[in-house]
């Protein structure tokens, strides 16, 4: 009997034993198994990284100004398909990238790109049509090179009711350049006027329309369709939306945008557009009438306010950037039928711009810029007169910019592009 227990419980300790090896070999192999997956999962995604960084290069070289919509075998090896697809984004140019990784998983990546700063826009002013030159006094300040028509800079001139109150009014030097009308090439014309006529087929590859509120949170790849949302049909509220990407927002009524509303690298286009007081994002705007920056507003780079019109209005048409408020990009205004009367881009005593400048029309500087402006002159107005070509105060320092800064292609001329912003989900 003894004998019999004996041999039993030998039975049972190897048949548990075998079940507890079974057991790890088994937990063994799986995890072997999972190590191996994400080691190939990790190596495609690395291959994945590898191919969009390959594709941006290769897309770069094509210098192509126009939207691409394509899908390339990188190696030639069936495997490396990448898909690009590129548009172009108010003044600036958007691309994104989509690479397979493994199995169902894709990697996508968007930019925002420029070009380096190239012939005017390595100044500090360049005035083509100031045909007296401009002139410098009070606290008004310029550091870097100047190019003017006629007449050059003339630091500290008499003007009536301001003396200077600078050692120095211009750090560089000032050279002449031949008169020129301030241009936009009839492409940019034309796109810009799709757009605000609301012609989206025209300007992008199958364009979605979004006319319901079915998320409060939206991204959107530029390797995707342009998704354009048509504030004036659907309920969606800026108010506590978040916007990001490949998107749209367009009104045929003027908009106010909350300094709660969360939008980053998104197209604002409407009559007027009115940034509340203390808003922060990325955006590019494109208006008719006028466009006006809250106090304490933050639009980060690479951000642009874009007035487009055909002819003055009556009732005024301007960009008005108040105290305190931040624009880093792009603040650009253009007529298309210039008369006597211009539109205006009014910069604050304490607000600040970053970038470039670009109008046919007039500035007036009060706050500090650091980059270029190219106008066709100044305006100062104050209580008692209105000044013209003439600066009593405001700065300009196009030395401050960073060599890396990138801008949009305005002259349309070939230039090396640059990425100004990746745009992560």
């Amino acid at each position: 009997m003894f004998v019999r227990r004996l041999a039993s419980h030998a039975l049972l300790s190897v048949v548990v034993l075998s079940f507890v090896v079974s057991i790890m070999l088994s937990a063994a192999i799986a995890l072997a198994y999972s190590r191996n997956t994400e080691l190939l999962l990790y190596k495609n995604y690395i291959k994945g990284y590898r191919n969009i960084q390959s594709a941006q290069e290769y897309f770069f070289s094509l210098q192509s100004r126009t939207p691409v919509n394509l899908s390339i075998d990188l190696y030639q090896t069936g495997d490396d398909s990448v898909l690009i697809h590129s548009c172009h984004w108010g003044l600036w140019e958007a691309a994104g990238f989509k690479s397979a990784v493994f199995r169902n998983r894709r990697i996508e990546k968007s930019m925002i790109y420029g070009c380096l700063p190239a012939d005017k826009f390595k100044s500090a002013l360049w005035l083509p049509m100031a045909s007296y030159g401009v002139g410098l006094t009070g606290s008004a300040y310029i550091k870097g090179d100047c190019y003017v028509s006629e007449g050059g800079v003339r630091p500290n001139i008499s003007v009536g009711g301001y003396s200077s109150t600078v050692a120095k009014h211009l750090e560089g030097n000032s050279y002449k350049c031949d008169p020129l009308t301030i241009m936009a090439t009839p492409q940019q014309q034309q796109y810009l006027n799709d757009l605000q006529q609301g012609n989206f087929a025209s300007v992008f590859v199958a364009p979605e329309l979004y006319m319901k509120h079915t998320s409060d949170s939206i991204y959107r790849s530029f390797s995707e369709p342009t998704l354009c949302i048509l504030l004036d049909e659907t309920n969606i509220s800026l108010t506590s939306t978040r916007i990001k990407g490949n998107c749209i927002i367009y009104s045929k009524q003027p908009i106010s945008i909350p300094a709660s509303a969360k939008l980053e690298h998104v197209q604002i286009i409407a009559p007027t557009v009115f940034i509340a007081p203390g808003f922060t994002g990325s955006i590019h705007v494109l208006a008719r009438d006028s466009i006006y920056v809250g106090e304490g507003a933050m639009l980060h780079y690479p951000s642009s306010l874009v007035l487009n019109i055909k002819t003055f209005k009556t009732n005024g048409t301007n960009i008005t950037i108040q105290n305190r408020a931040v624009v880093n990009g792009m603040v650009y205004s253009y007529q298309a039928i210039p008369d006597m009367q211009r539109t205006l881009i009014r910069i604050e005593e304490q607000a600040q711009t970053k970038g470039i400048i670009y109008s046919n029309g007039l500035v007036e500087l009060k706050g500090k810029h650091i980059g270029n402006i190219t106008t066709a002159g100044f305006q100062y107005k104050s209580h008692e007169n209105i000044l013209t070509n003439v600066l009593p105060m405001g700065t300009v320092d196009f030395t401050a910019l960073s060599k890396h800064f990138v801008i949009p292609d305005l002259t349309g001329k070939k230039t090396i592009y640059n990425t100004a912003c990746w745009i992560e989900e």
